[in-house]
Formats: C-alpha cells, structure tokens, sequence
C-alpha cells in the first residue's frame, strides 16, 4: 500500500475475485468505498461490477489492456511490466531547477535508482562547490546535467516484470533478496551500456 494504491498479488482468479470482495465489504464496514480495482487478468476484471473497476478497464473489449499507473510508475497491464516514460519539464539551469527535475522522478520501488544517482551526484557536487540556489551552473556540472538529462528518455525501454515467478510454477517455500552496497563517496554509474 502506498497513499491510496495497492499492489496485491495472489495465486489464482478465483483468489483474486475473493480478496476484492473481502476488501471491499472490509472497507464498507468502516464507511469507505473501496473502488477503482485492476487487474492483469480479464476474467478477474469481469467478476468486478463495472462501477467498481477502474476508468481504464470500464470497457473490456479494450485491445489490448491500457497501461495505468500504480504506485507512482506505469503499469503495463498486458504485458505485466512495470515502465518508465520520463519527460522532465523544463527548468533554469540552476541548482534550485536541478533539485526539482531529479525530485520530480518517481521511483518508489528503486527500480531506476542507479540512474537518479547520477542527477544526484550533480547536486551534491553543486553544493560541494557552494554553488547558490539561483546561480548559473558550472560549465562542466552543465555538460554532465545535459548529457544525463538527454539520456532519461531512454528509460522508455526499460521494462520490468511485475513477477518473476512463472505461472505454473507451483507453492514458493522460501523467497530471499539480497542487496549489496558499500559507503563510497563519489558513484560512477552510466546510465545505459
């Protein structure tokens, strides 16, 4: 849950339809409309009354299912992948406009972190420098921020599987993750090889 998204998965349709309509009657019972459910499965979506579906998957002769967004990234629902479609707005070329392009993309799950790092070094190195809010940019942080920023639009073929367990793949035991990181100052990452 996050705000007023959630992102659940289960086993099976059956499941599904189970959990909506326990949450829905949940939520009922506090005084809240549960509403706007989704899923990437039609036979789920048709068990859902069309009132309680979400704007997209009103009509299910759509072909094929649209892409929404859900916990702030977009959601191909078709293809089950999370995606990115980054268009920074233009700012001034100052540390203050650069602080709210990076602020401006949204990654909740760190899919993309990496590539903000790299926005973010440019940040750090402006204060480093004590560069002020409204101060034109360096010309060498300049060439660094163009580049990068030129480069976002390429996130457009990054896609992600919302689920990386087969689907008949049968019971998970046991699901490990693991993470690596270290406390180095300064992070060299290109944002596509």
């Amino acid at each position: 849950m996050y705000v007023d998204d959630g992102l659940k998965s289960v086993s099976s349709n059956t499941e599904a339809t189970t959990l909506i309509k326990q949450a829905k009657e949940m939520c009922w019972r506090g005084g809240f409309n549960l509403c706007k459910f989704i899923s990437n499965k039609r036979k789920v979506i048709k068990e859902i009354s069309e009132h309680d579906r979400a704007d997209a998957v009103k009509d299910l002769d759509l072909e094929p299912l649209p892409i929404e967004r859900t916990l702030g990234v977009q959601w191909s629902i078709e293809a089950d992948n999370f995606e990115f479609r980054i268009c920074l707005q233009d700012r001034p070329l100052t540390r203050r406009g650069i602080l709210a392009a990076v602020c401006s993309i949204y990654d909740l799950f760190g899919f993309v972190a990496p590539i903000i790092l790299t926005g973010e070094r440019i940040l750090q190195d402006l204060c480093r420098n004590q560069v002020d809010w409204d101060e034109e940019v360096p010309a060498d942080l300049k060439m660094k921020w163009e580049k990068w920023r030129s480069e976002l639009p390429s996130l457009k073929d990054l896609s992600i599987p919302r689920c990386f367990k087969p689907e008949e793949f049968g019971e998970i035991k046991r699901a490990e993750l693991h993470n690596f990181s270290d406390a180095s100052n300064a992070v060299s990452v290109p944002i596509f090889a």
